[in-house]
């Protein structure tokens, strides 16, 4: 069968959709220009969830695909309980899961300026992880997060900003909002995992952003939910199968 390769044309502001349950469309486009979707401190306050739509052809044609295990269906148990302990138990404060790719990129708080790229058959051994990660706690990972942010605002660079970028870093959002307990953050990765199962969806990549508190889940390059970490499970469970 021959592969087609399509690129997603650059999103309009008609293809992002902010949700703050009852959708307005009279004040969609005042929304999006007052603020980004996807702020340094995740949604903004009150919305539900971002959506991003893509080719409309790509929609139509989806059921149509056939479905292809990769190297990460494959391994995907020893997967999701990798990412699961890198999120909550290691430097690691965020991750993108490339399901279809079967590659996962981290981010560490001791390199708060780089990233590292894995392939998934490489972090399933122990060894590769003992190199790779430090073990840290989750709460002294999220403090760290925090005076990060803190110091950047405080220090040289800070007096550059002007108006809302003045005022972002020093109104961060309380920890108990952005994210849930170790066990929801677990959860959440394992629901990923059963969402790239599912029969009637398609998932191509996800992201989890301790920093930011959201995920981020990208359907068959033709659509791309970003939901904050903490309502993520009621999300999927209001909009695809129950995730069990």
């Amino acid at each position: 069968m021959q592969r087609i390769v399509t690129k997603s044309p650059l999103m309009s502001k008609s293809r992002v959709r902010q949700h703050r349950g009852q959708f307005n469309p009279e004040d969609f486009g005042q929304r999006v220009n007052a603020q980004p979707t996807l702020g340094e401190s995740g949604l903004p306050p009150g919305l539900q969830y971002a959506s991003f739509r893509g080719d409309p052809w790509l929609q139509e044609s989806a059921p149509m695909r056939q479905k292809h295990a990769s190297s990460a269906d494959l391994q995907m148990p020893r997967l999701i309980e990798v990412c699961a302990w890198l999120l909550t138990r290691t430097d690691c404060h965020s991750l993108q899961i490339g399901f279809s790719t079967s590659q996962v990129r981290t981010e560490s708080i001791l390199r708060p300026f780089s990233y590292e790229i894995h392939d998934v058959g490489a972090l399933s051994a122990d060894d590769y992880l003992d190199r790779h990660f430090v073990e840290v706690p989750f709460d002294a990972k999220i403090d760290a997060i925090d005076w990060t942010q803190r110091r950047i605002s405080e220090g040289p660079i800070g007096r550059f900003r002007q108006g809302d970028h003045k005022s972002a870093l020093d109104r961060p959002q309380p920890r108990s909002w952005r994210l849930g307990s170790v066990a929801e953050i677990c959860n959440v990765v394992r629901d990923l995992a059963r969402l790239r199962e599912a029969p009637a969806h398609y998932l191509c990549s996800a992201a989890v952003s301790l920093g930011q508190g959201i995920v981020r889940a990208s359907f068959n390059c033709d659509a791309t939910y970003v939901v904050p970490l903490r309502h993520f499970r009621d999300f999927v469970a209001q909009n695809f199968a129950a995730p069990g």
